[in-house]
């Protein structure tokens, strides 16, 4: 009895042994796919709208700042890490005048150099939420979203009200009178609608 009692410990120890080497083993079988974000792949497109028929008004932006996780593990973790900056000097609507006066009135008079922002969250339901910084303020657009595989796509209509904007569309509609006026009645409307793709790629 006092033998077996002696050698109790070493058998205890042998069999802590084995089962922390075979868990040990089990986890470096495991392989994790990793997942970035393909700048190459995006693509932002907005619409204004002028006159009282709402005739829309098309543009983008030539650059566009984004960051995000380096080694998330599932696509919909690397999108909700996504952040953007995008200098309002890179207007284009296929129009370089007027591109000059978007930049100059309007985005001139909220002394505003660069549109800033993040998605916040991203619902089971299809429903995203993304946050913009404009004239000093902060504030939530919510949109509509997919997911399919590796390609996302995001879309919304932001009101630029919210983001104290009249006074900047005053000074546009009043340095672009001739080009916003049908009928008598000169008007930007303060909704834009917003459409984003992207790609992600398998980075591991």
């Amino acid at each position: 009895m006092k033998k077996f009692l002696r050698t109790l410990p070493a058998l205890l120890g042998l069999a802590l042994l084995v089962a922390c080497s075979g868990n040990k083993e089990q986890t470096t079988d495991q392989s994790t796919t990793i997942y970035a974000y393909d700048a190459n792949s995006s693509t932002l497109e907005w619409t204004a709208f002028k006159y009282e028929s709402k005739a829309p008004v098309k543009g983008t932006f030539k650059e566009i700042s984004v960051s995000s996780l380096n080694n998330a593990t599932d696509v919909k973790t690397l999108c909700e890490s996504l952040t953007f900056s995008i200098p309002v000097s890179s207007i284009a609507t296929q129009d370089e005048s007027r591109d000059a006066k978007i930049i100059e009135f309007f985005f001139g008079t909220m002394s505003t150099k660069e549109l800033t922002g993040k998605i916040v969250k991203l619902s089971e339901d299809g429903t995203a939420e993304l946050e913009v910084t404009m004239n000093g303020i902060t504030d939530i657009v919510k949109g509509d979203y997919t997911l399919d595989g590796l390609h996302f796509d995001f879309s919304a209509t932001m009101d630029i009200a919210k983001w104290s904007a009249q006074e900047a569309i005053d000074v546009l509609n009043e340095n672009c009178k001739a080009n916003h006026t049908e009928n008598g009645v000169t008007k930007v409307w303060t909704e834009v609608d917003l459409a984003f793709s992207t790609d992600f790629v398998e980075s591991k």
